[in-house]
Order: C-alpha cells, then sequence, then structure tokens
C-alpha cells in the first residue's frame, strides 16, 4: 500500500549482533560503527528481521499513543539480535542502561532513527495485548487507520504472538476491517501473506475473508440495487478465490492433511454463487449469459457432501428449550453464526433455481435441496430470536443478514 511522503511505512534496521567492552577499533572502510559510552560498539551485523515497520499516523491520538507504545515496547525488541535483546530485558544490565546511554540506529540516509535502548521489564512495562489488541480495533474507525493493519499483522507475526492465544482469533481482525468497508485492505494481507500470515488454509478465516463479498451490498446504502457495488461484491469473491489457489494458501495442502480444504466447503462456495446470482437477476434481466451462476452452482452441487450443517438440523441446530442457564449464550451464538454461514448459500441457491435451464441435473437438485436449507435457516432464526427477547436495537449478525436477504 502506498505511504505518504511524510510518513514511510518502513525503516531499516542497522543495529549490531552484540555489545561487549573492548578498546574502540578504527571502522573497517564499509562498515558503520556507533561509538557508545566507556569503550563499547556496534558490530555490523545481519538483520534478523529486516526493517521495522513505522505506522502511519491516524485518526485519533489515543490510538497513535498506543501503536507507538506497542513499537517500542514489543515490536522493536523483537528486531534485535539475542545478544541486544539480553541487554534491555536482563535486570543485570539496567544501571548501565541509565548511567550510559546505548543507542540503536534504525533506517538511513533521510529516514535514520536513533533509539535510545532502556531496560524493559517484561511483566511491568510491557502492554497487555489482549487489552491494547482490544482498544486497536474499538479505535480503528477510518480507512486510514485500517491502512497500518498489514504493519500491524507483520509485527506481530515477528514478535512472536499468536492468533487465538495471546492475540484474538486473526478472523476477528477480518470481520473488523469487512465492517468497516475495508476488504481491500484484508485482501492486501492476504497477498502479502509471508510477511502478514494472513493465510487462506483454515476455514473460519477464508469464511471470513469470502463474507467481505457480502457485506459489500449488504451495507451499502443502496446495496445490491446498485450495478457497481454488486460487481464489486462478485470481483471479490472470485479474487479470493483465486488467491486460495496459491502455493501459501489451500493451494498448498497435500493430500492427506489433517486440514479442511476450504476451496470444498459449501459455505465458501455459495457466496460466490450468491453474488454472481444476484448480479444476473439484478443487472443482467435475470439470465445468465457469462453461466457463471450455472457454474457456481454446479461446484456447489458437486461439494455439497461437505455441507455438515445442511440436512441434519436436529444436530446443527439447538433448540430454544435447550438454551438453559450456562448455556443461553453458546446456544444463540452458535444458531447465529449457522445464519451467517447458510444465509449468503441459500439466496444463492433460491435465485439460481429461478435461473438455471430447469431440464439440468442442477435444477433438479437445487429443487430438491432448497426445502432442507430454510429449514435449518428456520429454527435457527427462532433460536435467535428467542434470544433477543423483548431488547430493541440489538443486532445480531446471522440474523441480520438472513432478514435483509429474504428482501431480495
Amino acid at each position: 500500500m502506498a505511504a505518504t511522503a511524510a510518513t514511510p511505512l518502513r525503516t531499516t534496521l542497522l543495529c549490531s549482533n552484540y555489545l561487549r567492552k573492548r578498546p574502540i577499533a578504527p571502522p573497517h572502510p564499509t562498515t558503520t560503527t556507533t561509538t557508545l559510552s566507556q569503550g563499547f560498539t556496534t558490530s555490523p551485523t545481519r538483520r534478523k528481521h529486516g526493517p521495522i515497520s513505522t505506522f502511519a499516523p491516524t485518526s485519533s491520538t489515543e490510538l497513535d499513543t498506543l501503536l507507538s507504545l506497542f513499537r517500542s515496547q514489543v515490536f522493536m525488541p523483537a528486531h534485535l539480535p539475542n545478544r541486544q535483546k539480553a541487554l534491555i530485558y536482563k535486570r543485570k544490565y539496567q544501571a548501565m542502561l541509565e548511567n550510559e546511554p546505548v543507542y540503536v540506529e534504525l533506517g538511513g540516509g533521510t529516514e535514520r532513527e536513533s533509539v535510545l535502548l532502556s531496560h524493559i521489564n517484561r511483566t511491568r512495562d510491557e502492554p497487555n495485548t489482549r487489552q491494547g489488541v482490544a482498544k486497536m480495533l474499538e479505535l480503528m474507525k477510518t480507512p486510514g487507520d485500517w491502512e497500518n493493519l498489514p504493519l500491524l499483522l507483520a509485527e506481530w507475526k515477528i514478535a512472536g504472538r499468536k492468533h487465538g492465544r495471546s492475540l484474538p482469533p486473526v478472523e476477528k481482525w477480518v470481520r473488523r476491517a469487512n465492517e468497516a468497508g475495508m476488504q481491500g485492505v484484508v485482501v492486501e494481507c492476504v497477498k502479502q501473506v509471508a510477511r502478514t500470515g494472513l493465510c487462506l488454509t483454515e476455514v473460519r478465516v477464508v469464511r471470513e475473508v469470502m463474507w467481505g463479498a457480502h457485506l459489500r451490498g449488504h451495507q451499502h446504502e443502496r446495496g445490491w440495487e446498485d450495478e457497481r457495488i454488486t460487481g464489486k461484491a462478485l470481483a471479490h469473491a472470485e479474487n479470493v478465490e483465486r488467491l486460495m489457489e496459491g502455493p501459501l494458501h489451500a493451494g498448498g495442502l497435500e493430500e492427506g492433511m489433517e486440514m479442511v480444504d476450504p476451496r470444498t466447503q459449501p459455505d465458501v462456495v455459495g457466496v460466490l454463487l450468491e453474488t454472481a446470482a444476484i448480479k444476473a437477476l439484478k443487472h443482467q434481466d435475470g439470465l445468465d449469459g457469462d453461466r457463471k451462476v450455472a457454474r457456481y452452482a454446479e461446484r456447489l452441487m458437486g461439494c455439497w457432501r461437505n455441507a455438515d450443517a445442511v440436512g441434519s438440523p436436529e444436530d446443527a441446530v439447538a433448540s430454544a428449550e435447550d438454551a438453559v442457564r450456562g448455556k443461553e449464550r453458546r446456544v444463540w451464538a452458535a444458531a447465529n453464526y449457522e445464519l451467517q454461514r447458510w444465509a449468503p448459500v441459500w439466496k444463492g441457491m433460491e435465485i439460481a433455481a429461478r435461473i438455471v435451464d430447469p431440464k439440468t441435473e442442477v435444477a433438479e437438485w437445487l429443487k430438491s435441496t432448497l426445502p432442507g436449507v430454510e429449514n435449518v435457516l428456520k429454527k435457527n432464526c427462532e433460536v435467535v430470536e428467542s434470544s433477543l427477547g423483548r431488547k430493541t436495537g440489538v443486532k445480531r449478525r446471522g440474523l441480520d443478514w438472513y432478514h435483509g436477504l429474504r428482501k431480495i
């Protein structure tokens, strides 16, 4: 992504492999040497992780401060060689750093940044990761704020913070970015998978990335009535489909691996069918001239054996009577997630049944399968609506999608 001229997105890290006391020797003509107090020197080294990221200014002073705190206390140390890490983390060097300033040069040329190393007490000084990330997600509002996401994911990866452990699951970042209309940033993170770690192999992550296509139409002011937005939704889904084929994504999965291939999941293929079918219905006079609707419907039929939640509603849907104390939130949350999964699939199938050639095998399959999908959706809808009771103004994501698609 492009960076503003005033704020480079990256600097070059020039720092030593170790610090040690020794007489100061003249530097080699091709070596950059920084002299420290009382005979300490930095020696040339190969950088461990490359340059540290510099975040673009955001819309919030609080967010800027938070990013700066994580950059200095968490991200910057991760770029240092082990001996310099020991210098800032080990208590025995604390007094030396306080009395004898030690600097590390970041960047080069006009972008050179001199950073003063200081002792870091990992218990007291490092910000709480979970609380910090929760605050970041709350404060990221504008497109400019979200442009920092690829850098953030890259730095978390270098710092060794694991998504789903010290960090929230990566799909949460994707969901928030998509809801903010920043699908382009999400795709950029996927393209930079080697840096960001946003890999399209885990099904829940792929669902969230793919659901960005649905949200383009669902959240827009004119919704699916806008031809340009509908076209973008389909383009997003097809772009994600192409990216999944990459060797660092699902295309790298080998036969026999204990991972579900997201490319074969009906709720992933179903978003392709949904966006293609809505485009044909709304903006192609109900005609499938490019045969995309038929093609995606055939693919859905071919992978329907993986549709674990459809055809067995008694297993996939918990009834409202089971929502006893201690289980209520888990029940409606599971039902709401099933609505998210299957509402786009159902709408794609329902429109496709009206468009494809009625004499074909896929037309017969759509006709016979749709009632089971509708049954699952209705049961999940009842569970989620029951959880709301008399609450007003509360949105459940899956329920919201389902009611929105019923209007088409």
